[in-house]
């Protein structure tokens, strides 16, 4: 699903889901994202091998939210963070689990404590967030490394 025309969605967020066997669990969590303030890009739902109801859950959230469910047949924590990321849109990539229900402010703080992080950590100038590299002026190529789970890698 595509944002609206002219939405302000910068810095775009891509949340992503992790899911194993807790399709009721994932309902409250996708409630908890449509109530999010920041505006999302997308909602990536990661089904991590589930024989539960997981994307048919997921696709009942598809008129509140730009929701879709991405398999990921390895079994793993692991496996189902890089689906997410490898398969976001999104600017930054925020992840929850599947037992982790966010208050409406959570993606701000995110975003908001990631940037503050990255200019904290030396980068100023911050302008965008591409493939694990900070794209300034001043620190062009420089890699993000361990920043890189709630930045778009």
């Amino acid at each position: 699903m595509d944002p609206p025309a002219g939405a302000q969605l910068s810095p775009g967020v891509s949340l992503a889901i992790l899911n194993y066997q807790r399709r009721d669990a994932l309902r409250q969590v996708l409630e908890a994202a449509r109530a999010q303030r920041h505006p999302l890009v997308e909602v990536i739902v990661v089904d991590n091998a589930s024989t539960d109801d997981t994307s048919a859950t997921a696709a009942r959230f598809a008129t509140e939210l730009p929701v879709r469910c991405i398999p990921e047949p390895q079994l793993g924590l692991c496996h189902a963070r890089n689906a997410g990321w490898k398969n976001a849109i999104g600017d930054y990539v925020a992840y929850l689990d599947d037992d982790a229900v966010a208050c409406p402010s959570w993606v701000t703080a995110v975003v908001e404590g990631t940037v503050v992080a990255l200019r904290n950590a030396g980068f100023k100038d911050l302008t965008c967030v591409q493939n694990r590299t900070v794209v300034t002026n001043a620190f062009k190529g420089t890699d993000l490394n361990g920043y890189w789970p709630i930045c778009r890698a």
